[in-house]
């Protein structure tokens, strides 16, 4: 496949992405404003009967809604969802620079986006031409003799069912991180709001505000940039392991899901 239909199908993913990103926010906001659903007959009438007893509420009560609405200033909840769509945004971008650029052609070399990934990437690539090749499971470890794979290769193994289908590994790892990172996104917000989402995005520390004193796009995190002269981790889970650490890509929106299911049943 030649490097303009690479770029033509990165961009296209880039623009699927955004769609998707504004289509689970326009959801999730029609939602919040959906009236509730109707009850029928005696039940109705029963329910409106306890529903007007309910929520008479006592003048200690009522004082404390005005105190409350009160402290909340109107321009904050006018403008709250702006907080979210900046945060969906930042997150867009995030999963574009990561995943479009995961793994690219650059003229006759392939080239990895994050130097984190260098020694991870090539296991995982490892990983998924082993499955493709047909493997009984569970398969023996293809990078250390004499002993079974221990590591959780799921997603591995579901990007060597795509390539069996005929769609290549690029196009494959690409659409495999965007849709994850959907469905990262989707859990955290249905898990914690727009909080959640921006702590997972933002968490890492304080090394890259170094670009309000040099204002320039560097690499914080290595010490090339540091102007301290001072070797700084500045480790994001984002960067460090969502993207390196292939398996995340699942376990993440599983367990938000599973978090998200238990505190809506008990």
């Amino acid at each position: 496949m030649s490097r303009h239909v690479l770029h033509g199908v990165q961009l296209l993913l880039i623009v699927i992405s955004i769609i998707g990103f504004i289509i689970v926010g326009y959801r999730k906001a029609k939602a919040r404003g959906a009236p509730a659903p109707p009850v029928n007959g005696r039940r109705r009438k029963r329910s409106e009967a306890e529903d007007a007893q309910n929520t008479i509420p006592t003048p200690q009560e009522r004082s404390e809604t005005e105190d409350t609405q009160n402290a909340i200033p109107p321009a904050l909840m006018r403008y709250r969802r702006v907080w979210f769509w900046a945060v969906a945004f930042c997150f867009a971008i995030f999963a574009v620079r990561s995943f479009c650029w995961l793994l690219y052609i650059d003229s006759s070399e392939f080239k990895i986006q994050s130097p984190n990934n260098l020694g991870d990437l090539s296991l995982h690539l490892t990983l998924i031409k082993n499955f493709a090749n047909g493997v009984a499971l569970w398969p023996d470890n293809p990078i250390f003799v004499f002993s079974k794979l221990r590591y959780p290769a799921g997603i591995d193994l579901f990007n060597a069912l795509l390539s069996l289908v005929h769609i290549d590994l690029l196009i494959g790892l690409v659409w495999v991180g965007l849709l994850s990172s959907l469905a990262i996104f989707y859990g955290f917000y249905r898990w914690g709001g727009t909080f959640a989402v921006a702590g997972f995005l933002f968490n890492g520390g304080i090394a890259g505000f170094q670009f309000l004193k040099t204002f320039q796009f560097l690499d914080y995190q290595g010490t090339a940039a540091d102007i301290a002269h001072k070797p700084i981790a500045w480790k994001s889970i984002a960067l460090s392991m969502l993207v390196t650490q292939r398996g995340w890509l699942y376990a993440i929106p599983a367990g938000l899901v599973l978090l998200w299911h238990w505190r809506e049943k008990f």
